[in-house]
């Protein structure tokens, strides 16, 4: 599962995974924390990635809301700033 609140990233990442990862069964993506829980309570994901800053619920408290429901899964948090002390 991929979530980002940039449509383009969405679109490049679904790309590149489709590409390489050609035996993947489906890429679910969501445009901000809140667009992301219903979709992952459904699919359960083995991986999600998420962009840290986006409104409405961040990557870090999606990952925390997630891990509660989806214990299993492994959620890498991406992060577009050349700062990295926002991460």
């Amino acid at each position: 599962m991929l979530v980002d609140d940039e449509p383009i990233i969405l679109e490049k990442l679904t790309h590149i995974i489709n590409a390489v990862a050609t035996d993947c069964c489906n890429v679910a993506t969501a445009l901000n924390g809140t667009k992301a829980m219903h979709p992952a309570r459904m699919m359960q994901p083995q991986i999600i990635f998420s962009d840290i800053h986006m409104p409405l619920m961040n990557g870090i408290e999606l990952a925390q809301a997630l891990k509660q429901i989806l214990p299993e899964s492994l959620i890498v948090l991406i992060n577009g700033y050349n700062e990295f002390s926002y991460a």
